[in-house]
Order: C-alpha cells, then structure tokens, then sequence
C-alpha cells in the first residue's frame, strides 16, 4: 500500500473520531446540564412544599406555637390578587416528640388543610425506618408546653422529601388537630404560606414580591 494514501486514511479516521469524540462529550455535558436544572427544580419544590416560597409569620417566629396570627388578616386579598401568585395557605406547628417502646426523636409537627381523619398523620419515610411505624400505626406524641400534652396520632400515609434532615423531621397533620392542640380559635394560625408559579423562584424576584406583599 501506498504510504502516502495509508497515513492520510489513517489521519480521516483520527479525525472523524476526534469529531465523534467531541460530539459525545457536549451530548454528555447537554446531559449533566439537564439533570442538574432538573435536580435545582426538584429542591427548589421541595422547599416550596416544606415551607412555601413566601410567609406571613408573627415577627419572632418563634412566638408562632403560642402566639397565632389571624388566619385572614388584612391585606390579604391584595395579596392574593398579585402576579404569579398560586395560593395562599394556613399553618398550625407545633414541635413534638414521637415514640414508640423506647425508640424516641423530635418532630415539627405541620397542620396543613388536608383531606384525612382526624387525628391521622402524614410521616416522612426516615422516621417511619428510625421508630419502625408504617401505615395504620399508632404514632404516640408529646407535647412540653404549660403542661404535658400527648395524641395518638394514626399514620395514615409515609412521605418522601428531597430535603429532609435528620434533626428536622416534618409530619403533616389536619390543620383542625393542631389549632385545637394549641387552644386556638379557626380563625388563628401560626403563618400564611404564599406559593408562586416556578418562574418568581429567583432570590430578586422573591424579594420584590416580598416587597409588593408586605411579607
């Protein structure tokens, strides 16, 4: 064979794969971009799930568990009516402790408008493994407040959160269950949680509509 034509196939077929090779590695860099927006949404709605992407909250948050806000205070309808925003949704917490035989953990405890029983809970998947519950359980809770309140809530369903910790364990329960462990009227709750559409997620477009709410 010709030397001359063999090294120049020899330099095609290098260069048709340097060409594939370079193709494949932006397909795998399209890919991981992808993924890694899909990954940001996935948090950013679990956030949004866990906490609302907006509050309405008394000053000291920490105030919330015993001293409620009115559940429809003024304004609100202003704030409802404002571009991009979803909803607007009432919340009851209270911090507790779960047991079960002598397995113990902290909980927060998250009234939302939901349609269960009374009485039935809604758990995250860690905390069903920690205390060994699941579905039609008994999930015994304790309040420290003035006095020492305990429910037996029934886990009714075992959620799963992108962002859960350990030490923050969130289980949702009726809205009603809560307001009435707390002593409070219908009408009071411990904040307002405004979601929006995914578009106003950005820090700047949260704080002009913070701003415009007055949140």
């Amino acid at each position: 064979m010709d030397a001359s034509r063999f090294i120049a196939r020899k330099l095609s077929f290098q260069g048709k794969l340097a060409t594939a090779a370079v193709a494949v590695s932006f397909l795998v860099m399209m890919v991981a971009v992808a993924v890694s927006q899909g990954f940001r949404e996935s948090v950013r709605d679990g956030a949004a799930r866990m906490t609302g992407d907006l509050r309405i909250q008394p000053r000291a948050m920490q105030e919330a568990e015993t001293t409620p806000m009115p559940r429809n205070p003024k304004g609100l309808e202003q704030i409802m009516e404002l571009p991009g925003v979803k909803a607007v949704s009432p919340v009851a917490a209270r911090a507790g402790i779960v047991k079960n035989g002598d397995l113990i953990h902290g909980v927060m405890i998250k009234g939302v408008e939901r349609a269960d029983s009374a009485l039935h809970v809604s758990i995250p998947g860690r905390l069903s493994k920690i205390l060994g519950v699941g579905v039609g359980d008994r999930l015994t809770t304790w309040f420290v407040g003035e006095s020492l309140k305990a429910r037996n809530f029934t886990v009714s369903e075992i959620h799963s959160d992108l962002l859960e910790l350990d030490d923050n364990l969130l289980v949702y329960a009726r809205l009603e269950d809560i307001q009435r462990l707390n002593g409070w009227d219908p009408d009071e709750v411990s904040c307002l949680e405004i979601s929006v559409d995914r578009s106003l997620r950005s820090r700047a477009a949260l704080d002009r509509l913070a701003d415009e709410a007055g949140a």
